[in-house]
């Protein structure tokens, strides 16, 4: 992502226009899928499904990209980070019976590492 979309990124979440961020992240998609490394693209999915829930649009098909990459290199860690924004999302479409799926999951995998991810959004 070149500097201009970062830098437009951060003046749209500092005025709360969450929708325009997930525009500026979703034009770079193709060079994320192509170029970046998993850990990128985990944080690429996450971050734009968490924007997408505060302008209170569907995450869903994000969170489930960036879970299905930290799986697959094993990082518990952000695992538990994934599931606690989907359990958050849930819980305020009012779904709980998945929020309560997405628990159980959490909780173990919480049995298996206790450590967790200060997240900030930028």
């Amino acid at each position: 992502m070149n500097n201009y979309r970062f830098l437009m990124r951060a003046k749209h979440l500092l005025r709360r226009d969450y929708r325009r961020c997930v525009k500026l992240l979703m034009e770079c998609n193709e060079q994320v899928a192509m170029h970046a490394n998993i850990t990128e693209r985990i944080l690429h999915n996450f971050t734009i499904a968490k924007l997408l829930r505060l302008a209170r649009k569907d995450p869903k098909p994000f969170l489930a990209k960036a879970r299905e990459d930290a799986i697959a290199c094993e990082w518990k860690t952000m695992q538990k980070l994934i599931l606690a924004e989907s359990a958050t999302y849930f819980d305020s479409v009012d779904n709980l019976e998945s929020r309560d799926k997405v628990f159980d999951l959490f909780s173990d995998l919480e049995l298996e590492t206790s450590q967790t991810i200060p997240w900030m959004l930028i």
